[in-house]
């Protein structure tokens, strides 16, 4: 996150559904967890993420894989393409 000019205090993305270490990254990084809700299948909402990018400005997503539940990543990437968002990928869990 630092790598990718986090500013301080800056919002951050991340899946609802996750573990301590990932919403921790962010904080030591400077940043602040933006929480985006997930399925009931335990995949991140791609409707409510683009609803908290466009509410928050935030211009990064940290994408954990928790338990190996997988995303539809080709639609989150088209997403984040096209609002300006990077994502990082978290695939401990995976």
């Amino acid at each position: 996150m630092k790598a990718l000019g986090l500013d301080p205090m800056e919002k951050v993305l991340m899946p609802a559904f996750t573990f301590v270490a990932v919403p921790s990254s962010i904080v030591h990084a400077g940043g602040t967890p933006v929480l985006v809700n997930v399925t009931k299948d335990l995949y991140i909402d791609v409707d409510h993420l683009k609803d908290k990018i466009d509410s928050t400005g935030s211009k990064i997503l940290l994408l954990s894989y928790m338990r190996g539940h997988f995303p539809d990543i080709d639609k989150i990437i088209d997403i984040c393409k096209q609002k300006g968002v990077k994502i990082i990928e978290d695939c401990a869990h995976a």
